[in-house]
C-alpha cells in the first residue's frame, strides 16, 4: 500500500478523500441555507414593522387631510360671506357718496347764514332731521340697524 491509498471502510484513501470534501460542501450548503433562511425571517420582521409604521401614517394623514378639507371649506363660506359684507359696504358707500354730492351741491347754492337769521326754527328743524338721517344710515352701515335700514 502507498500513502494514498487508506483501506478505511472499505474505500480507497482518494474516494475518502472525495467524500469528505463533499461531506463538507453539503454542511457548508445547509450552513449557508440556514443562515440566508434567517436573515430573511429577521428582513420579514423588519418589513413588517415598518408597513405597520407606514399603516398607521396613512391613517394620521388621511383624518389630516380630512380636517384641512373641512377648514377650507369653513373657509370657503367665510370668505363668500365678507364678500358680500364687503359688496354691501360698497353700496352703502355709493349711496353716501350720492347723498353727499347732492347736499353739496344744495348747500353750495344757498347761503345757510341768512337763512338761519331769518328762519332759525326752519333750520334747526332740518338740522335734526339729517342729523337724525345720519345716525340712522350710520347704524344701518354696521349692521347695528333695525328693521328700518
Amino acid at each position: 500500500m502507498t500513502g494514498w491509498e487508506i483501506d478505511m471502510f472499505g474505500m480507497s484513501g482518494m474516494k475518502f478523500a472525495i467524500m469528505g470534501i463533499l461531506a463538507s460542501a453539503v454542511v457548508t450548503a445547509v450552513g449557508l441555507g440556514y443562515w440566508h433562511y434567517t436573515g430573511l425571517l429577521s428582513k420579514v420582521a423588519i418589513l413588517q414593522a415598518n408597513n405597520a409604521k407606514l399603516e398607521t401614517a396613512i391613517q394620521v394623514q388621511k383624518s389630516t387631510i380630512t380636517v384641512q378639507a373641512d377648514a377650507l371649506e369653513e373657509w370657503q363660506d367665510s370668505q363668500a360671506k365678507l364678500l358680500k359684507t364687503v359688496e354691501d359696504l360698497v353700496e352703502v358707500n355709493r349711496t353716501a357718496t350720492t347723498e353727499t354730492r347732492r347736499l353739496q351741491n344744495v348747500f353750495s347754492r344757498h347761503d345757510l347764514n341768512a337763512l338761519a337769521q331769518r328762519k332759525p326754527t326752519l333750520v334747526e328743524t332740518r338740522i335734526n332731521r339729517g342729523t337724525a338721517d345720519i345716525g340712522r344710515l350710520l347704524e344701518c352701515a354696521t349692521g347695528a340697524g333695525g328693521s328700518d335700514c
